[in-house]
């Protein structure tokens, strides 16, 4: 779907990738995030219309959708980023080696 939905919009509004499992994480901006929602749950949960569905993009996407493939959708921000811990919060010791717990 990300890369049908990235041609039909002439641009990268979605990108994707997989953890250490079968666990599709997508990247997009906050602005794409309600159509990419709706679009995932059409073809992947549920099948049905939405307020935020545009018909005509599910048109040139032109997949056919796979009900109840998804079980879970979790909607996260990005956090801040790396950043210093006091060596009381650290799992590891100054060595960088783990702590013994």
């Amino acid at each position: 779907m990300v890369t049908q939905l990235n041609a039909a919009s002439s641009e990268t509004r979605v990108a994707y990738t997989f953890d250490a499992g079968p666990n599709a994480v997508l990247f997009m901006r906050s602005q794409d995030v309600e159509q990419v929602l709706a679009l995932c749950k059409y073809f992947f949960v549920t099948g049905e219309q939405t307020a935020n569905l545009n018909q005509a993009l599910v048109d040139k996407i032109g997949l056919t959708a796979e009900l109840n493939a998804c079980r879970q959708i979790i909607r996260t921000k990005a956090g801040p980023g790396p950043r210093r811990l006091p060596d009381s919060q650290s799992l590891l010791d100054s060595s960088g080696q783990p702590l013994q717990l």
